[in-house]
């Protein structure tokens, strides 16, 4: 499974383009390592991987912190999954998308107690 997970920035951080970046609250565990899971029906870990370094990108919708997303050996043949990345909630992901390209988003409502991207 190959994608990106992205997490808003909000752009008081001083970051440019290319900038090494990682989540703050509620995202903080977003950084190089943080662990990504993909479940199968029953909530059973049937593939896994790890964020690398992720990069600050200006993208159509916003400013984010953007992190590629590979988790190698999914397996074929289930009509949805679930992917984790952290200790956040699974989302689900169709089984088409699986083996194409997956993006996934933090909350794009910036607030308070929001996620944000900062400096790494």
């Amino acid at each position: 499974m190959k994608g990106a997970f992205d997490i808003p920035a909000s752009g008081g951080e001083n970051l440019t383009q290319g900038t090494a970046c990682k989540g703050t609250g509620t995202y903080a565990d977003a950084e190089s390592g943080a662990p990504v899971r993909v479940y199968n029906a029953n909530g059973e870990v049937i593939a896994q991987g790890a964020l690398p370094n992720g990069t600050f990108q200006v993208t159509p919708i916003g400013s984010a912190c953007v992190f590629s997303v590979t988790v190698y050996a999914v397996p074929d043949g289930l009509l949805q999954y679930g992917v984790q990345i952290g200790e956040h909630g699974v989302r689900p992901v169709k089984s088409d998308e699986t083996h194409a390209w997956v993006f996934l988003h933090a909350s794009w409502t910036i607030g308070p107690n929001q996620p944000r991207a900062s400096l790494a």
